[in-house]
């Protein structure tokens, strides 16, 4: 649509303008150079005009076109996030940007021109200042003939939290002394920013420690060792020392030690006979409570309380006989060489009543020895 803002121009001669017909060119002033858009012809003798459009006008102008995602989220007061505003000019004429204005949190001023189909991209801040919602529209300010020159952005402002949290399973149960097992303490940061952790401190018997940094909605698995070094029993808490603003620092423990599993220390090698009662002790080290004897030859029999083997073999041979002493941290063993030797029971008989013998004579009579 063309303005109808024009300039008369006659180009017939001075008689012509009052008595014949004329021509008048039609010229836009609306742009910043004038164009002839057309010519008017009057005919004087019919008392008719008629218009002839010669070329239509033309104008060069910019479109302005916003894009990006300026929804922040959750920040921290007194932190600042960034997103990227892309201003682009969808027109045929350069558009000028004067200012960007902003509602309160937000800033990323940018002004300048863009050429016809370029996109320029400006830096937008969120820093809030408040625990609070923010919200509001950018305004581009600026020289477009159309187009949307407003975009909405949002944000929250959230406070500072280091919110630490422990888990894992740290009940050990039963170990012989000196030795050590592992288990897992794992260490969460559910707060807003980075948990600092300076160390870790942990009840006798235990240990592992770490520091250093975790961040937001991270966690840290730390391994924890139990080595005890006395048959006894071990607890208490572990607690971990850091930045926390709030949370749970502390874990329970829990473990026991067990002695070392006995040694048999009594001779490995006994002898004994067939028919004579028999009897050996079963010793051992670290206060076995229990003792075992496995390929006794018939006759014998072991007390498993005291350790004792007695009883009277009944038959003759070599036996290795497998000793074990046990306690609350393990069995130890070790076999044992048994002798069984045959029997040797003398037996005597005869008749050795010789009555009355002269005196310088002699008798003799038979003895028999029986094995």
């Amino acid at each position: 649509m063309y303005s109808s803002n024009y300039s008369f121009a006659n180009t017939g001669s001075s008689q012509s303008r009052m008595l014949d017909s004329f021509s008048v060119v039609i010229t836009s002033r609306n742009w910043d150079s004038p164009q002839n858009v057309g010519v008017f012809t009057y005919d004087q003798n019919t008392g008719l005009g008629s218009f002839t459009r010669t070329s239509p006008p033309t104008q060069d102008f910019g479109i302005i076109s916003l894009s990006g995602n300026l929804a922040f989220d959750q920040i921290i007061v007194n932190q600042t996030a960034t997103r990227t505003l892309a201003i682009t000019n969808t027109g045929s004429g350069s558009l000028t940007v004067n200012s960007i204005t902003y509602p309160a949190g937000f800033s990323g001023n940018w002004s300048g021109t863009i050429v016809p189909g370029a996109t320029q991209n400006v830096t937008v801040l969120f820093s809030p200042t408040a625990v609070q919602s923010y919200g509001g529209n950018v305004e581009v300010n600026s020289n477009a003939s159309s187009g949307n020159g407003s975009i909405a952005c949002s944000g929250n402002g959230i406070a500072l939290t280091r919110i630490i949290g422990l888990s894992g399973i740290l009940s050990f149960g039963q170990l012989s002394v000196n030795q050590t097992a592992n288990r897992t303490l794992s260490i969460t940061n559910t707060g807003t920013g980075n948990l600092s952790v300076t160390g870790i401190t942990y009840p006798s018997g235990f240990s592992g420690n770490w520091s250093g940094t975790i961040t937001p909605g991270a966690t840290q698995n730390v391994t924890v060792s139990f080595t005890p070094t006395a048959a006894q029993s071990y607890s208490g808490n572990l607690t971990v020392n850091s930045n926390a603003t709030s949370g749970v620092a502390s874990l329970a423990l829990s473990g026991s030690g067990l002695p070392p599993p006995p040694a048999i220390t009594s001779g490995l090698s006994a002898n004994g006979t067939e028919g004579v009662a028999f009897s050996y002790q079963v010793s051992a080290s670290n206060n076995a409570t229990s003792y075992g004897a496995t390929g006794l030859p018939a006759g014998l029999s072991l007390n498993a309380t005291t350790g004792l083997i007695s009883g009277t073999p009944t038959s003759a041979g070599n036996s290795s006989v497998t000793l074990t002493a046990t306690n609350a941290g393990g069995t130890g063993n070790s076999t044992l060489a048994l002798v069984i030797s045959p029997s040797r029971i003398i037996g005597l008989s005869g008749n050795l009543s010789f009555g009355n013998t002269t005196e310088t004579q002699s008798a003799q009579r038979v003895i028999a020895i029986t094995n």
